[in-house]
This record gives C-alpha cells, sequence and structure tokens, in this order.
C-alpha cells in the first residue's frame, strides 16, 4: 500500500484534506518506479519530482495512466472542511481508515507513506504516521511482522498516491472532473 495526502483550499476556504492510498498489484515496485518515472520523463531531462498541484495536464494524465495499469484497489480518505490545526487529527484519522479498509480488502505486503520530513525515518511529522501504524499493530489490524517505511518525495512509487489524492482533492472542489477509474476507486468521508 502506498500512502500520500493531498490538502486543497475549498471555495469557502477551508480545506479539503485527502488521504489517498494505491495497493499495488506487481510483486515489485521497481517496475511501478521506472514506469512512473518514464511517463513524466524524470531523469530524463526533468529533475522534478512528481507533484499533483505543480502539474500540467499531461503530466496528470500520465500518472493517471500509469496508477490506472497497476494499482489494483484505490482508496481515499476525504474530510472536507477542516481548518488547519484540525490538519493532522484528520491525518491520522485517514489513515486509520485506509488501513482498516484495506487489509478487510486485501492481504498487504507492506506499507510505503511519503514522508512528510528530509528524513525518511519515523521523526518530526512521521512519528504521527508511526504511532498510528502501531495503534493498528496493537488492534490486531496489521500483522506484527509487516514492513512500514517512508520515502523520499523523489521516489516514483508514492507519485501514484499523490496522483490519486490530487486527483480526488481537485474533483471535490470542482477545480476538475475525477477522471478516475471509478469501478476502482473507494472514498471513505472521514469526519473532521
Amino acid at each position: 500500500m502506498i500512502i500520500d495526502e493531498s490538502a486543497v483550499f475549498e471555495p469557502a476556504g477551508d480545506l479539503t484534506y485527502v488521504v489517498a492510498s494505491a495497493v499495488v498489484v506487481p510483486g515489485s515496485l521497481d517496475v511501478v518506479r521506472v514506469q512512473a518515472a518514464a511517463a513524466i520523463g524524470f531523469g530524463a531531462g526533468r529533475r522534478r519530482p512528481f507533484h499533483w498541484v505543480d502539474e500540467g495536464p499531461m503530466a496528470r494524465r500520465a500518472m493517471r495512466e500509469v496508477t490506472q495499469a497497476y494499482a489494483s484497489h484505490v482508496v481515499t480518505a476525504v474530510a472536507s472542511g477542516v481548518g488547519r490545526r484540525g490538519q493532522e487529527h484528520v491525518r491520522q484519522a485517514g489513515l486509520r481508515s485506509l488501513i482498516e479498509h484495506v487489509v478487510s480488502t486485501v492481504a498487504l505486503a507492506g506499507i510505503l507513506i511519503e514522508s512528510r520530513e528530509h528524513s525518511t525515518s519515523a521523526v518530526g511529522q512521521n512519528k504521527h504516521d508511526c504511532a498510528t501504524i502501531i495503534e493498528a499493530r496493537h488492534a490486531k489490524l496489521l500483522d506484527p511482522e509487516m514492513t512500514f517505511e517512508w520515502a523520499p518525495k523523489s521516489d516514483p512509487a508514492v507519485w501514484l498516491a499523490d496522483a490519486v489524492a490530487g486527483a480526488v482533492a481537485f474533483a471535490r472542489i470542482g477545480r476538475q472532473p475525477l477522471e478516475l477509474d471509478e469501478d476502482r476507486l473507494t472514498i471513505l468521508e472521514v469526519r473532521s
């Protein structure tokens, strides 16, 4: 399971907060990394990692296509009307909702989360995610042996989750149509 987030302003000025998860079918994330990087020309002239809000329509479409090709399940947890102070609470509630939903649907091999820090360890804001995952282990939602790790923004695997989060967030505020395969998309509403 790959996890990333997106926060966008609603027309009323509040945040719509989305945490996205893409469950990837291939046994190795290396294939996904290669395909995602190739889709936007990363490394072949482009040095900037994919980030939904900074992309044009071609890069967004390309990343949606990679996601459609490699994700067996796409789940988002969405909270609307979130103030800046409530963002961390909603993120953790969304992460718990994603874990509960995904483990009831498919067996997980591991969790990859885009780091919110320069470090890819459980420091700073990453500690909050770590605590939520450990709580899920204690609640027996996750196998105690399941691996989880943080990836830097430059890791093409996390771009799939970023694309899903961005697409859902933009659709929620009316900025653009969803343009995701809704047969494989589950949207969970999280109370803010």
